[in-house]
């Protein structure tokens, strides 16, 4: 089996894979401090869509100069070897010798950006989802104690306890204390209790 990974490669490559773990961790927290401190701030991710070209333009809610403002802000974030390829000390963007290298370069750099800045339109999508979600959830929530609770004589200790847990969660509910996860136990209860009334 001359195939398999040597003891000395896999002693090199190990701690990489860790680092590039570790790196994926800080990678996911920021994205996560990311979209929170966009929204709070009032950002939209359709704030984030090209108002001028693509598939987004009729739902994008920033002005042409918006929109090349982020993606100048998100060219900020590369490298300065790279954001000298687009722009000048004073700001200016720089145009290069059609079909240069150069050009060629800033292009390719200018799609990456705008790759990147679709990446965070859909972190912040995904965060509004999120909340929408939990909304929907608090809402169904409310509308929940609203219905008719069928009075089940607790027998063992098992169905006092999910007699209890619903009566906790309707309370939550009242109180706007209700999440996604809530939600789900929520759920999950009111299936145990339908078992209890058919097994009765």
């Amino acid at each position: 089996m001359s195939n398999i990974i040597t003891a000395s490669t896999y002693e090199n490559v190990t701690p990489l894979l860790t680092a590039h773990s570790k790196a994926c961790t800080r990678k996911a927290k920021d994205d996560v401090s990311f979209t929170d401190a966009f929204v709070a701030g009032g950002g939209k991710s359709t704030d984030l869509y090209s108002p001028d070209q693509g598939n987004h333009t009729d739902i994008s809610t920033a002005t042409s100069d918006q929109y090349q403002g982020f993606k100048r802000s998100v060219l900020l974030g590369y490298t300065a070897k790279d954001i000298a390829l687009v722009i000048d000390k004073d700001g200016n963007e720089i145009t290069h010798k059609r079909g240069s290298d150069l050009a060629k370069a800033k292009r390719a750099l200018s799609q990456k950006v705008g790759a990147r800045l679709g990446d965070c339109a859909r972190l912040v999508k995904a965060k509004e989802d999120g909340l929408a979600e939990v909304e929907r959830a608090k809402e169904a929530a409310k509308r929940a104690p609203q219905q008719p609770v069928a009075q089940v004589e607790p027998d063992d200790d098992r169905n006092v306890i999910h007699m209890k847990n619903l009566t906790a969660m309707q309370k939550d509910a009242q109180q706007d204390k209700v999440t996604v996860a809530d939600t789900v136990t929520y759920v999950s209860l009111l299936e145990q209790l339908q078992a209890m009334l058919i097994a009765h």
